[in-house]
């Protein structure tokens, strides 16, 4: 069976808002943010208006790349002209289920071929995975489960099951250990537990303990990241590095996968990240004045971990994934370490992000859109995420989001004429009615006979 757990991370919480009680556009705009504010636009593609409920969009990579890591600056505008409230939304997963211990009858041995026992859960207990703990520092061991309701008659439940310990060794951070074992849905009160001893085992294997789970997970809501440029390094000093480009920053990391061509292996492997490869930096000069030069930007460490495949027997069991959450970066270096031996066959990565979704209330012959970037925007806050529960339960109508484009109404300030070129007609107009108002005191005083100054 194939592990894809992400050891060392908790569950997260299934929906977590960003975002929830505002002023409307009107005092946006009176706070200086208005749609010429923002440097990017999409359409909102709503094939109807819905009843009730809400319409719920989910936000392209193109969106995290030119907002800010907290979406602070992202608006949904209708007609152009009307600010609308949105909440949202993402779900990094959870995994939860109740610990049963069960009591240890009856072991048996067969020297040099296996250790069997019951494990008694004293009642019909749903269960459909158990934690099968047994003797021994290094192994991987085959595990057959049978089950009974009166322990005398027995059906077979799983076989061909795996339990696995490596000691800590060159390049791990600790042991590792897979005690796990996935079984068909049950209740059944009995379940003989049997453990192959392995080539290496001498004498007697210990069952130490079993324990039942209704185990559930809920997945994180992801989506594939397409890699656009892949370098490879030589390998060097027992290390494989590859850098990828994901074509967009700030993207909202979920996990990497390392696909290996390899049947066995077990290898350390460090996953850094940056959003750019270099940056201006600012620095004082001497006799005063400001200078500017362009730096590299430092890769920092997102996740580290050991990966690893045991191939034997038809059966495979693996655990190849490395978890980024809580990483906003556009580019990865994975470095593998791979000891005294050959470099490991790395034949692709494989990167996941988390979806963001945006929900909102919609009226028939409306044009939505929404609205991205721009730097020092204030974070939103609106009623809706007090009662988006209740309107989801009405209903939610999934829409598109066109293309994100570089939204007209706004021109880079570098590329804008000063206000005095583009609005010229305003200073001659200043210009006339000063000259005017001189004259008008000028005469005034020169009837008065006092000196003009």
């Amino acid at each position: 069976m194939t592990d894809r757990s992400r050891p060392g991370t908790a569950a997260a919480r299934a929906a977590a808002p960003a975002l929830a009680v505002a002023a409307g556009w009107a005092a946006a705009q009176a706070a200086g943010l208005s749609i010429a504010s923002f440097s990017h636009v999409a359409p909102i593609d709503l094939p109807k208006a819905p009843a009730a409920g809400v319409v719920e969009i989910d936000l392209p990579e193109e969106v995290h790349h030119v907002c800010a890591p907290d979406l602070s600056d992202l608006r949904i505008v209708a007609d152009g002209a009307q600010e609308v409230a949105y909440f949202v939304s993402w779900s990094e997963g959870s995994d939860k289920g109740e610990r049963v211990p069960a009591a240890l009858l009856d072991a048996t041995f067969v020297p040099g071929v296996s250790t069997t026992v019951i494990a008694n859960f004293g009642e019909k207990v749903l269960k459909n995975r158990l934690d099968v703990v047994t003797s021994g520092t290094a192994f991987r061991r085959e595990v057959l489960i049978e089950g009974s309701d009166d322990a005398a008659s027995w059906q077979r439940v799983r076989e061909k099951a795996y339990v696995v310990r490596v000691e800590k060794g060159a390049g791990m951070e600790s042991p590792f250990e897979r005690s796990a074992v996935d079984i068909p849905p049950n209740d059944m009160k009995f379940l003989r537990v049997t453990v192959m001893n392995e080539a290496g085992d001498a004498g007697r294997i210990e069952v130490q303990s079993v324990s039942a789970w209704d185990w559930a997970t809920v997945p994180a809501v992801t989506a594939e990241v397409e890699v656009k440029s892949l370098v490879r390094t030589e390998e060097k000093d027992g290390k494989s590095v590859i850098e990828i480009g994901l074509g967009h920053s700030r993207l909202p990391l979920y996990d990497l996968d390392v696909v290996a061509g390899d049947a066995n292996f077990w290898r350390s492997v460090t996953v850094l990240g940056r959003n750019e490869a270099k940056r201006v930096e600012r620095f004082g000069m001497e006799g005063g004045g400001t200078g500017e030069r362009t730096v590299d930007v430092p890769w920092e460490t997102i996740s580290s971990r050991q990966i690893m495949r045991f191939s034997a027997g038809g059966e495979v069991v693996e655990s190849t994934r490395l978890d980024l959450l809580g990483s906003r970066v556009g580019n990865l270096r994975v470095e593998v370490s791979n000891g005294s031996d050959r470099p490991l066959d790395v034949r692709a990565l494989a990167v996941r992000r988390l979806v963001y979704s945006i929900d909102f209330q919609a009226e028939a012959e409306r044009k939505y859109e929404l609205y991205a970037g721009s730097p020092g925007a204030p974070q939103p806050a609106y009623d809706i995420g007090h009662f988006i529960g209740r309107l989801r339960a009405d209903g939610v109508l999934r829409a598109g989001v066109g293309p994100l484009l570089p939204n007209p109404a706004s021109a880079p300030a570098q590329e804008r004429a000063p206000a005095s070129e583009r609005h010229g007609w305003i200073v001659w107009v200043a210009l006339i009615v000063l000259v005017g108002v001189m004259a008008v005191l000028v005469f005034r005083l020169a009837r008065r006979g006092r000196p003009v100054t």
